[in-house]
């Protein structure tokens, strides 16, 4: 089969950049996740530290996006890429010479989260104007697989690195990765065109958010996303480690081969994608993605029973091969949802509003991190596992409920269709 997308030379460019700063920030991650637990013992003051990096977006991305739309991309993902790497190298040279504490930490999330905020907008942006409306869900399926696979071996590596050298060698490695990033958006070539206006920054915020109430399916999927941010992805940052670490006491390797399996069920779901994607439409795999990480939950809460629990300390390996499993399986159905997920919007959402979608929507997910965050935290410093547990089931069984309305409306469009269709059939044959 003739793949024409490889032949897309922004779009190649687009893959090492990205996927060059994803190895770094996996890397510099999991170095940060490892630190905390290890300096802190705390499941709350871990999952606090974490939820620092969400609170700038919630603060800047409404304007963000706005200021997005108005700016050229280019430049903007240039010098953001090139400043970060420039302060993990300072980072670094403070390591070399004193140890790391948390404030620093909580500094570089921070920062990092602020850069984020204008990054993301403007990067979603860039892969929209680099990539043909029927090329997207291929795009997007390729880009997912590849950032996919380098993030399969970035938590063993970190896991390894972090446990022989500490932070040191992990930041400056990330720092590289930025450089690498910000070179390859150098040579893009794209219209980097900027929309003009004179509206004020709170006017164009607002229109945003009528856009996304408008419109059912965008509406149906921005709630969707959010339950994801509020109860999968907490549980999976603050409830996994834990659970492995400080409940099974299972060697800290053992966390980067769980964060492995994350990826791992993202390649192949990549795959998945790339076959689905001619053989249904969009709103039809977005469907199998939602029941698919609905079953995948069920993984999980096999942990609420002792038995299971006592089973697993049967062995220091079981429970990273469960966990292994279980993230697995859910992130296999997540990623194959994204796929089609990207790629609805990127094609619903015109250019001189994208940004400021994206942006809204970061500063959404952000609240719903923060408070997920927060939630689970405090449900396993008090050794609630059970009430996780329940609480995930709960939040990923909303995530049907809200679909709902997105198939109802993809159901009524294809009846009208059919009923058009048919009409046109009687008229001329009439």
């Amino acid at each position: 089969m003739k793949n024409t997308i490889l032949k897309n030379r922004n779009f190649l460019l687009f893959l090492f950049g990205n996927n060059t700063s994803v190895f770094g920030d996996i890397l510099l991650m999991t170095g940060f996740s490892l630190f905390v637990l290890a300096k802190t013992q705390s499941a709350m003051q871990f999952s606090m530290t974490m939820a620092i990096a969400f609170i700038p977006r919630i603060l800047l991305s409404p304007s963000a996006g706005v200021w997005v739309d108005r700016m050229r991309k280019k430049p903007m993902v240039i010098f953001l890429d090139f400043i970060r790497g420039l302060w993990l190298l300072g980072l670094w040279g403070i390591s070399i010479n004193a140890d790391l504490n948390l404030p620093i930490i909580y500094a570089t999330l921070a920062f990092f989260a602020v850069c984020d905020t204008f990054f993301g907008p403007s990067y979603t942006t860039i892969f929209q104007r680099i990539i043909s409306k029927d090329q997207l869900s291929e795009a997007n399926a390729i880009s997912n697989t590849v950032k996919s696979i380098i993030s399969v071996l970035s938590p063993v590596v970190a896991s390894f690195l972090f446990i022989r050298y500490g932070l040191a060698l992990i930041l400056i490695l990330d720092g590289v990765t930025f450089f690498a990033s910000a070179l390859s958006e150098l040579f893009l070539v794209f219209d980097d065109a900027v929309r003009k206006s004179d509206r004020h920054v709170l006017h164009e915020i607002i229109e945003g958010m009528q856009m996304v109430y408008r419109d059912v399916r965008l509406k149906s999927l921005v709630i969707n996303g959010n339950l994801t941010h509020l109860f999968l992805f907490p549980f999976i940052e603050v409830g996994v480690i834990y659970i492995l670490l400080m409940v099974f006491k299972a060697p800290e390797f053992h966390y980067g081969v769980v964060q492995s399996s994350i990826s791992a069920g993202a390649i192949f779901s990549g795959a998945l994608a790339l076959y689905f994607r001619k053989r249904k439409s969009v709103a039809e795999n977005i469907n199998i993605g939602i029941f698919g990480m609905l079953g995948a939950v069920l993984i999980f809460e096999l942990l609420i029973f002792k038995g299971i629990r006592d089973i697993l300390f049967t062995s220091e390996y079981l429970p990273a091969a469960f966990l292994s499993l279980a993230c697995f399986a859910m992130f296999m159905a997540f990623n194959f949802y994204g796929v089609f997920f990207g790629s609805f919007y990127q094609s619903e959402v015109s250019q001189n509003m994208l940004g400021r979608f994206t942006s809204l929507f970061i500063m959404t997910i952000s609240i719903s991190r923060l408070l997920g965050m927060l939630l689970y935290g405090a449900l396993f410093e008090s050794n609630q596992l059970e009430w996780a547990l329940i609480i995930l089931f709960i939040g990923m069984a909303l995530k049907v409920v809200v679909h709902i309305p997105f198939i109802k409306y993809e159901k009524s469009m294809q009846g009208l269709e059919e009923g058009a269709s048919e009409f046109g059939a009687e008229s001329s044959t009439g």
